[in-house]
């Protein structure tokens, strides 16, 4: 559901544009993130899948790639973390 979100006020100059850039920034930034976040969440999956598949063929090649695609996700899993920690705040207090 679409939310509208309205600044106004009857005197000029009190900051209304200002106020709606730093909110629609602050938003731009949380989708970014959302993003983000969900596209390392379905490679993570990814990973265990394919970690599952190797595990079930007693494929030994196959589960090394795997495990170590695993170890590189979890690497980018710290980094967004830190990120979305770092930014919530900051675009939480654009908004």
């Amino acid at each position: 559901m679409a939310k509208i979100v309205v600044v106004t006020s009857g005197k000029g100059g009190v900051g209304k544009t200002t106020t709606s850039a730093s909110f629609a920034s602050g938003l731009a930034l949380l989708c970014d993130l959302r993003e983000c976040y969900a596209s390392a969440h379905r490679t993570e999956i990814s990973w265990i899948m394919l970690q599952q598949a190797a595990k079930a063929t007693r494929d030994e090649e196959l589960l090394d790639i795997a495990n170590n695609g695993a170890a590189e996700t979890e690497q980018t899993w710290k980094w967004l973390r830190t990120r979305v920690k770092d930014a919530t705040p900051q675009a939480l207090a654009a908004g």
